[in-house]
C-alpha cells in the first residue's frame, strides 16, 4: 500500500472526489488534508502526489481513487456515503 498511497496524483484525485461530493466544506477539508507543503533542504515544496498513510480517511480516499481504475465504473459505497454526510 505504501507505493500505492505515494503515487496518487492530487489533481486526478480532486476530480474524482468532485464526482462523489456535493458538499464544498467536506471537499475542502479533504483537499487540505491531501494537499500540503513540506520543508526540505531549506525550501518549501508543494506535495502534488501521495496521501498520508496515518490518516484515518486514507483507505477511503485510496479506494475512491482506485475503484474506477479497477472496475471501470463509478465508486459506490453506502459506508462512504454515511461518512460524507457527517458534517
Amino acid at each position: 500500500m505504501k507505493s500505492c498511497y505515494a503515487s496518487i496524483d492530487h489533481d486526478v484525485l480532486l476530480k474524482e472526489l468532485m464526482q462523489h461530493l456535493d458538499n464544498p466544506k467536506v471537499l475542502g477539508l479533504l483537499w487540505q488534508d491531501v494537499r500540503r507543503t513540506v520543508y526540505a533542504d531549506g525550501n518549501y515544496e508543494d506535495v502534488t502526489s501521495g496521501i498520508s498513510q496515518g490518516c484515518l480517511l486514507s483507505p477511503v480516499i485510496a479506494a475512491i481513487f482506485l475503484d474506477r481504475l479497477d472496475n471501470g465504473r463509478p465508486f459506490r459505497s453506502s459506508a462512504f456515503a454515511i461518512v460524507l454526510r457527517l458534517h
